[in-house]
């Protein structure tokens, strides 16, 4: 479960880039439970693709797409990072390779609701169109803040505060998009920016988070059950470090669903559950 929820998370971030088809991958590499293949061919797929989510997701980019041909080039873009995943679960195995199966379904799913049709495309282009000036750098903000709390709470959070941390996470980044993206003033009637972000989050994790965060779904269940942990939370969003664009997101994710996947082993014995 701490698996699942954790990898919704991470969709959150991810929602963006999610632009693909389904790819097939090769047998998995040899890789003991709980524990990632750091071979030169894994480190390779994560240095080639990692550097992809910063601009797939439009982190400190000059502009939103805001045509039909520009929202088809990052449908591509979309495509190469979804391949990544793909070809990066041979170099997991147990709850890591389930966390990336479940992270490539919930990016699917986003992309029929986006690149499938002209009718979906433009509604995006309406919406990022009447996206006001700081919306892109409060975007940004945003996800780097996620990024940060997600190293955060990967290499701080003790079992019985893990999840509490990651949902909690969502509810702050929700908070923060409300906060900072908007919609310009006298532009296109039908269009709500901030509406479209966070239509886009929950579109993913509304599921599971009534499933699995029911303390921690709003901002006042984590101030009412996770104060200790939320403080923490909002004293990495103050920071303003930036971690290499290679490692953005990945590593905390890979770094996070291994520590998972040990501990599973370990609560089973060491057995492998992937199939």
């Amino acid at each position: 479960m701490k698996s699942i929820i954790f990898t919704s998370l991470i969709i959150c971030a991810l929602w963006a880039s999610t632009f693909a088809a389904e790819s097939t991958t090769k047998a998995p590499l040899k890789v003991k439970p709980g524990e990632v293949n750091k071979s030169p061919e894994c480190q390779k797929i994560l240095k080639e693709y990692g550097v992809m989510v910063k601009p797939t997701l439009l982190i400190r980019g000059k502009k939103f797409p805001q045509t039909i041909p520009e929202i088809d080039e990052h449908c591509k873009l979309g495509q190469k990072l979804y391949k990544g995943f793909n070809l990066y679960k041979k170099c997991l195995t147990g709850l890591g390779r389930q966390a990336l199966v479940i992270l490539n379904h919930g990016i699917r799913k986003f992309i029929r609701s986006i690149c499938n049709t002209p009718a979906k495309k433009e509604a995006v282009v309406r919406d990022l169109k009447c996206a006001t000036n700081t919306t892109l750098p409060g975007w940004s903000d945003c996800l780097e803040t996620v990024d940060r709390q997600l190293v955060y709470v990967s290499k701080n959070s003790s079992d019985d505060k893990f999840i509490g941390n990651l949902c909690c996470i969502y509810t702050e980044a929700t908070e923060c998009i409300k906060a900072g993206t908007g919609t310009m003033k006298n532009c296109d009637k039908k269009a709500n920016t901030t509406k479209f972000f966070i239509s886009g989050v929950d579109q993913v994790l509304k599921e599971v988070l009534d499933f699995v965060c029911g303390r921690y779904q709003y901002k006042e269940d984590c101030e009412a059950n996770n104060a200790d942990g939320l403080k923490q939370l909002r004293k990495v969003a103050a920071r303003k470090d930036v971690r290499p664009d290679d490692e953005f997101l990945i590593g905390p994710v890979i770094e996070a669903v291994v520590k998972l996947g040990r501990d599973d082993d370990e609560d089973d014995g060491g057995k492998d559950k992937d199939n």
